[in-house]
């Protein structure tokens, strides 16, 4: 488990297998980038599971407190995934929210991802 900044993140000296990246994404501008350096740092068998606010509805006020970088449905982090085994791909679209204590109601919408790399996409990703 590990809890610093995912664009600075130190991902080296250890292999991942399994990698979640859930919420993170969301204010990160260059997905690909942090993608690609985590990818570095996965085994080649490793099991990824992302979930980011995606465009197809407004990103709620109390998420945009810090910039916001939702995704397009198809965009950067599904492309990135196209040659994995994909386990997941979902498209949530305005899904009232309640997990946020003192925040006005609201909804997300978010693609959510779970992808299984596989010893024929370790060359490339």
């Amino acid at each position: 488990m590990r809890n610093e900044p995912i664009e600075t993140a130190a991902l080296t000296g250890a292999t991942y297998d399994l990698v979640l990246m859930n919420g993170s994404l969301h204010y990160v501008r260059d997905k690909e980038s942090v993608l690609r350096r985590v990818l570095l740092a996965s085994a080649p068998d490793a099991v990824h599971a992302v979930t980011v606010f995606s465009t197809a509805t407004p990103v709620p006020a109390e998420h945009a407190a810090i910039p916001v970088f939702p995704d397009d449905e198809g965009g950067t982090v599904e492309r990135f995934y196209q040659s994995w085994r994909i386990l997941l791909c979902a498209h949530e679209r305005n899904r009232a929210e309640h997990s946020h204590p003192g925040f006005a109601p609201h909804a997300h919408s978010h693609v959510k991802l779970i992808a299984a790399r596989t010893l024929a996409q370790t060359e490339g990703h």
